[in-house]
């Protein structure tokens, strides 16, 4: 299972992308299984780690995506 990240249409490549590969493996690794509830607020932290902005509904989509163990197709603009 694994999150792809795309920007504008176009796959992240270098640094951001192995940045994001690690954050979403991190992820997955502790909340597969759980109540998306009990770590959306990870997510979010992750993620602004990592300077990306999503809105709460894709953060809920990906979290629910994590608990399912679950591939996942992320699009940044």
């Amino acid at each position: 299972m694994q999150a792809i990240v795309t920007s504008k249409g176009q796959p992240l490549t270098g640094e951001a992308k192995e940045k994001f590969r690690a954050a979403d493996e991190s992820l997955r690794k502790n909340y597969a299984g759980l109540d998306i509830d009990e770590f959306i607020p990870e997510i979010e932290r992750s993620l602004g780690e990592l300077e990306v902005g999503v809105p709460a509904g894709i953060v809920r989509e990906y979290a629910q995506h994590i608990s399912d163990r679950a591939d996942y197709e992320l699009a940044l603009d």
